[in-house]
Order: structure tokens, then sequence, then C-alpha cells
């Protein structure tokens, strides 16, 4: 009898083995786990099959990459590659087949040189005297004293902080209350797990929404155009602004840029800014070294300016440790339009790639006691999150990081900061549970109580009257 010959395994004829699959159901695979709890699934399936593995949701087929080291073969490669768009196509339902990612590499890398230049730290300050304007409407409504539930109004800060920002202020102070019903409905198109062609109400909604919301934005640009004496505010900028061969950025993408960053700034900032205002109130002695922080800084600087807010190091810190703890972005996600290697492993074409920064972020070989709020790691004497070029993954990374990540960062500080230099906070609601939703995750009902807080001297001079000498803050800051 012959003897049936041994086949070599797959690394030793020199093609790498794909991910080991996690077990999964008939036809469906991960697909009802993932849906339920994906961080509670993925930190399950790693316990067991370490930092890489892979997945089935329905007919995809996944490898998840929890290992900063892998990570580079994910950031640093293009859309020809790995693709942002075939992996996020909803975009393309709620913007256009056009927008950014969605586009064609070329046209891609011009929309995103546009939206980089318009971030660039020396082109924030008109922004932040929005932010300072919409805020102190806000502040102004609330009164001395009282309770507010921490996500929806600072999901209503956010949005109103864009529109002023982004659309303009005549949009702004005209905004009707249809606004922020339209940016959830739209938000509400970020369908990861369905068919987009599906007729499910929360897509056409989405579409209904993204039409009216247009329509907004063009008149918007319409009414500027030729306006020689309008502010230079963000669409002044992209009336002006200029793509290869000195052609004028198209109308449509115009439009997108203006939604897409509204609604960017609107989603992302909300989670971010909830969940640093929870944490900070959850440590008391970091909260009092970030209040005295900025009772010196704020009582004694020029809040017109921006280096007068980054000099808050203790509340940046504070942001920084509550972007690692609760990425506002559990999951990001890369369509593989060719195979790669990476850690050992051959991703195949075809495939989609998973990286999630909630369990990268906290991983011990990264941070020492990964699961606590501890702010002081940022500082110069640890500085844990230089450890590693891919250890912090809240804007994502590479090729594709956020380009509002200043603008974000700058809110937050302008937001928090003055809450807690005009407030003593407290959380009614010391343990708020986590929203999970398509993509996204956000802290639950959270009521926070406020009181009016006294000046300790002097010197702590009342953001009130600091505004009040700006001509910018007419209608409040």
């Amino acid at each position: 009898m012959t003897a049936t010959p041994i086949q070599p395994a797959a690394s030793e004829i020199g093609i790498l083995p794909t991910p080991p699959f996690v077990k999964g159901k008939p036809l469906v695979g991960n697909l009802l786990e993932f849906y339920r709890d994906r961080i509670g699934f993925l930190r399950k399936a790693q316990a067991e099959y370490g930092n890489t593995f892979a997945i089935q949701l329905g007919p995809r087929k996944i490898a998840i990459l929890l290992d900063p080291d892998d990570l580079e073969a994910v950031f640093m490669k293009n859309d020809l590659t790995l693709s942002v768009g075939q992996a996020y196509k909803f975009v393309g339902t709620m913007f256009s087949p056009d927008y950014l990612y969605m586009a064609d590499f070329e046209e891609y890398q011009e929309q995103r040189k546009v939206l980089l230049h318009a971030f660039k730290s020396e082109k924030l300050e008109p922004y932040l005297q929005a932010m300072q304007r919409e805020l102190r409407d806000w502040m102004d409504q609330l009164g001395d004293e009282g309770e507010f539930d921490v996500v929806p109004e600072m999901s209503k800060l956010a949005l109103h902080i864009a529109a002023r920002a982004f659309i303009g202020e005549e949009f702004r102070m005209a905004l009707s209350e249809e606004f922020l019903p339209l940016f959830k409905d739209l938000s509400d198109g970020a369908e990861l797990i369905f068919p987009l062609n599906w007729p499910l109400p929360h897509l056409i909604r989405c579409k209904a929404a993204r039409a009216k919301l247009g329509k907004m934005v063009k008149a918007v640009f319409d009414a500027r155009q030729g306006k020689e004496d309008a502010p230079y505010d963000f669409l002044k900028y992209l009336l002006e602004a200029r793509y290869r061969d000195d052609q004028p950025v198209p109308e449509d993408i115009r439009i997108n840029m203006v939604l897409g960053i509204t609604w960017g700034g609107y989603e992302t900032t909300t989670g971010t800014m909830s969940w640093a205002l929870i944490h900070l109130l959850q440590n008391p002695d970091f909260l009092r070294k970030t209040v005295a922080e900025i009772d010196r800084i704020l009582g004694s600087g020029d809040t017109s300016r921006l280096d007068t807010w980054r000099e808050l190091q203790h509340l940046l810190m504070a942001f920084w440790e509550s972007e690692r703890l609760e990425p506002v972005s559990d999951v990001l996600m890369r369509y593989n339009v060719q195979d790669y290697e990476t850690g050992g492993y051959r991703i195949p074409a075809g495939w989609y790639t998973i990286v999630s920064p909630s369990i990268t972020q906290r991983l011990p070989s990264l941070y020492t006691h990964p699961n606590a709020f501890d702010p002081s790691r940022y500082l110069d004497d640890r500085k844990e999150h230089k450890g590693h070029r891919f250890s912090q993954l809240a804007f994502g990374g590479g090729l594709h990081k956020c380009p509002g990540m200043n603008f974000a960062h700058t809110e937050m500080q302008v937001v928090i900061g003055s809450l807690l230099r005009e407030y003593d906070l407290e959380l009614v609601d010391p343990e708020p549970q986590k929203q999970k939703l398509a993509g996204i995750q956000r802290p639950g009902e959270c009521l926070v109580r406020y009181r009016k807080r006294t000046p300790k001297h002097p010197a702590e001079e009342s953001p009130h009257k600091s505004a009040g000498t700006c001509p910018f803050h007419q209608h409040g800051s």
C-alpha cells in the first residue's frame, strides 16, 4: 500500500496562513454576538485566540487586529490596498458617492488636502469665537443652579457650535428646531450591518434628511456668492479654495464638506465631551487639580486667544485619557482590496479588517493599570502614550487620521473649561450605562447637578466680562 504523502503546512511552502476563525453558527457566523455586544464579543474572542483572529458576519469574513504592531499594516496603506470607502459605504448614502474616501483616490486626495488646510492650528481663531458665543448662549439658559442630562445637552451644544462655526453666524441665528432632528436622522444612516438598498425606515429617513440639509446649505452658499464683505469663515474658505489646476471646489463637494464636518463635529465630539466630563466628576482628586489650573490660567489670560486655552494641560490630559478609555468609534474598518501580510498571517483580498481602539488602548503592554482613569500617565516623566505610534486611536491614524482633531480638542477645552470655571458640578448618576449605537458608543442617561461658583479672588474675572470686550460677542459668547 502506498502511503498518502503528508502535505507541508502553508508556512513551509512560503504561503502564510490566514488567522484562525472564531467558532460561529451556520450562515450567520458571529453576526448575532457581534450585533448584541461587539466589544464584549471581541474581548471574549481575544482571551481565547489572542490579538489576531478572524470572524464571520454573515457572508463577510473579517480579520481582527488588536496588537498595535500590526496596525502599521492597516493605517499606513492607501485605499488601493485597504479601502475606507468600500468599508463605510453608508457615507455614500449620507452624503454622496463622490465625498472624501468614497471618491476615486486622486479626488479623495484633493478633498482631504482642502480640509486639512482648513483645520490648521493657525486657522482655528474664528472657530474659537463661534464656540464662545454658542457656549455663552447655552450657559445663560442654565441659570444659577439645576440639573442637566449630559448627552442630550452636549449633543445640542456640539451641533450648534458646528453649525455656527461651519455654516455661519446668520444660519445659526436663524436655526429652526428642525435642524437637530434632521441631523439625528442623518446619523441613523450610518448602517454597518444591513444592506443599504433595503427600504428600512432609518435609511429612508436618512436620505430625506440629507436632501433637506443639502438645500439649506446650498441656500447659504448662494447667499454668500459675491459678498466681498462676508467674514472669513469656513464657508468663505471653501468658496475661495482651489483644486488642482486652480479649479474651484465643485458645489456638491462644498455642500458635502460642510455637512460632513458638521456631522463629524456633532457625532464624535458629543461622545468625547460627555465621557470627559463624567470621568472628571468621577475622579475628585484630579478634578481639583484641573479646576485650580483653569482658575489660574483663565483668570489671568486672554480667553479670546487660542494660546490661553492650550495652556490647560490637565484638561487636555483628561481628554486624552477619556479618548483612550471610551473612544467614540470603538471599531474601525477597512475593506481588503488586495492581500497583505502582518503578524505572521496573510489577510486575503475580499475580506474586511477591523481594528478596535476600545481594546488596543487598554492593552497592559501599552499602559500600566490600563482600565484605570489616570491622566498623569501623559506627564513628561511617564509619557506612556509615546511608547507606540498607534497607542492612541480615537481619531484614527496614518493616512486617514481625522483632520478635525485640533478643532475637537479646542472645542472640548472651551466647553468643559468654561463649565468648570463657572459651576460646581456633581454627578447625580455616578455610574452611567453605555449607550451602544451603530459604530459609536456614548454614555446613557447621566444627570449632572450644577451650582454657580463664587470667584475666590478678584483676579478670577467672570468670562462674561472678558467676552464683552470682544466685538465678536454681540450675540453672547
